[in-house]
């Protein structure tokens, strides 16, 4: 276990060149990818100097030893390892060389999940507002305000929601806007901000009947489900019953019911008041 004797700088050279001649025997593009796991472990080890310096020797083989679909592989793999270590502008560099429109974006959200992962907000939120597709900005941020409200951090996540569901109207597909914008209802719920959480429902509601077929009925579900587990009961159920296939109608039925037996019970216990339905 060479990382763990990085406290003496003569030790960690000698297990790092170990470790970068070890790596050095794979086909470059798992050699990249091996330095990628040996620099975290470097940074996890507090040892920010060589996870610098194998990190900036995978660059320069990314750049100059593969081809553009690998290479593209390779800088994603790269900018979330530069994240890792907290290196944002690195990780940033490394995005615009992983590609551009749909490829960069994608590599963006990969680098937003890391550092959400890692509960380092501040450095996401600084990588989620630099992403332009909407529908991946907004599952981006529907996960950092979920940990916000987890970690009792009520007032950050209320900001992030009120700056962030302007963007999620810009999705184009309706069924996506419409199941975004209710999981945004269901979070505005969690917050105590009733009025917001029941007119984002109705907006969500609207846009499903747009769409036909399986797809409003799946989209329908997800809406009653939200509702439903928000404390909206009676909504949820009548959301329910609008869906016509079945297969897709029973499983959230029983759902709902589940979420009004939970709330039911934390109500009598006294955890929590009465929900609206």
């Amino acid at each position: 276990d060479w990382s763990s004797d990085v406290c003496s700088s003569d030790l960690s050279r000698s297990n790092f060149n170990a470790a970068v001649n070890s790596a050095g025997q794979l086909p470059t593009p798992l050699r990249i990818a091996a330095f990628v796991r040996i620099a975290q472990r470097y940074y996890d080890a507090r040892n920010l100097t060589l996870a610098t310096e194998i990190l900036s020797e995978a660059e320069v083989l990314a750049a100059t030893a593969l081809g553009p679909a690998e290479r593209s592989r390779a800088f994603g793999q790269i900018a979330v390892a530069r994240a890792y270590t907290g290196d944002i502008p690195g990780a940033m560099m490394a995005v615009d060389n992983a590609g551009v429109d749909e490829g960069r974006q994608q590599v963006l959200s990969k680098v937003g999940e890391s550092l959400i992962g890692l509960e380092r907000a501040y450095q996401a939120q600084q990588i989620i507002d630099s992403i332009s597709d909407p529908l991946q900005y907004s599952r981006l941020e529907l996960r950092l305000v979920s940990q916000m409200i987890h970690k009792d951090q009520a007032a950050e996540a209320s900001f992030r929601l009120s700056q962030s569901v302007p963007k999620a109207r810009l999705i184009m597909d309706l069924g996506q806007r419409a199941t975004v914008l209710s999981q945004y209802a269901r979070l505005h719920a969690r917050l105590g901000e009733s009025s917001t959480a029941e007119s984002l429902f109705s907006e969500a509601l609207d846009l499903v009947e747009g769409t036909q077929g399986r797809v409003r009925d799946v989209n329908l579900g997800v809406l009653a489900l939200d509702l439903a587990r928000s404390g909206y009961i009676e909504r949820g159920r009548e959301t329910m019953y609008s869906i016509s296939i079945p297969v897709v109608r029973d499983p959230v039925d029983t759902e709902v019911n589940v979420s009004q037996r939970v709330l039911n019970r934390l109500a009598n216990d006294g955890l929590i008041a009465d929900k609206p339905v």
